[in-house]
């Protein structure tokens, strides 16, 4: 990477249109790649790869590392596409090989983080508790405050004992 990305402002200014649909070299409409997806997941882990942006890459070299994911090269293709359209990879010209761009390599990796730190905090997890769980909590508060009380009695009185 010979130039550094200030991914602050990269995230703001480029990820903001990248979740929209938007159309390709042939004007047909490319919808956005869903990162919560495990195979769009696994094919942007593959395309991090430094070797990708500067050797370039066909759909059957991803498919050897990505065969659990994806059963033929096509689904490869139409996943690519919507990588595409959105200047993440660019098709060498007169060549079959692919290549992520350094735009693009900071879009992917921007966009696992972020989906995978951010975009599904824990505080959104839905915990399923029974209902004799939830109607034991009052009940436990009640006693962690007892508890707290009778420490706080007994300090009280050993510094009553001592003075």
């Amino acid at each position: 990477m010979g130039s550094k990305l200030n991914y602050s402002s990269y995230g703001k200014q480029y990820l903001t249109g990248q979740a929209k649909p938007v159309s390709d070299h042939k004007g047909r409409n490319v919808t956005p790649p869903d990162f919560r997806k495990d195979r769009q997941t696994a094919l942007a882990h593959e395309l991090l790869k430094p070797k990708y942006q500067v050797y370039g890459f066909k759909s059957s070299d991803l498919l050897v590392n990505l065969s659990d994911h994806f059963r033929n090269s096509a689904q490869i293709r139409y996943e690519l596409l919507k990588l595409r359209a959105r200047g993440v990879a660019v098709k060498m010209k007169s060549k079959l090989f692919y290549r992520v761009i350094q735009k693009g390599w900071g879009w992917l990796w921007l966009e696992i983080t972020s989906s995978t730190y951010f975009k599904n905090p824990m505080i959104s997890k839905n915990f399923k508790m029974d209902a004799a769980q939830l109607a034991e909590q009052p009940s436990k508060i009640e006693e962690a405050y007892d508890l707290i009380n009778q420490g706080l009695s007994q300090i009280t009185r050993e510094f009553a004992v001592i003075q």
